[in-house]
């Protein structure tokens, strides 16, 4: 091979692998999600309350595997906190909802990928830090209308 050949076909591959990357990691923002309860579409603690952060298990029932920490609760606008802990995943790797959502649900847990159901969407969200003290989460999140991300 010629140096010419050698050079697109770095160039190629350095586009291909930067291109990669421009799901999640070029279009997240940051947020504090707090009890007092944030809004995904709007990027706010007001108008539309997608849930909150609580530090109890919702609704009826426990979790067997987890008796404390912070929860996400999306109970409104008749969503019953539908979610799905995705692990501890690269979000680059997920490009939709999944076809059923936990029973029960996990509490937030740092380093780890979820997708909440909200009033007028979805949110990919990558957990960063959670205090349940105060009941808030720093989030990385991108958020679908249509659940494609």
């Amino acid at each position: 091979m010629n140096k010419l050949t050698i050079i697109l076909l770095v160039v190629a591959t350095a586009m291909a692998v930067s291109c990669k990357k421009d799901g999640f990691e070029k279009n997240a923002t940051t947020a504090t999600l707090k009890h007092e309860g944030f809004d995904f579409s709007a990027n706010s603690t007001s108008g539309s309350i997608d849930g909150e952060v609580i530090s109890w298990y919702p609704g009826s029932g426990s979790n067997p595997n987890y008796s404390s920490g912070a929860w996400w609760r999306n109970d409104q606008g008749g969503v019953n906190n539908e979610q799905a802990h995705l692990g501890a995943v690269d979000p680059e790797s997920i490009t939709s909802i999944p076809s059923s959502w936990d029973d029960p649900i996990d509490p937030l847990l740092p380093d780890h990928v979820y997708i909440f159901k909200c009033i007028d969407g979805y949110a990919l969200v990558k957990v960063l830090s959670v205090n349940a003290t105060d009941m808030s989460a720093e989030v990385e999140y991108v958020f679908s209308s249509n659940g494609e991300f």
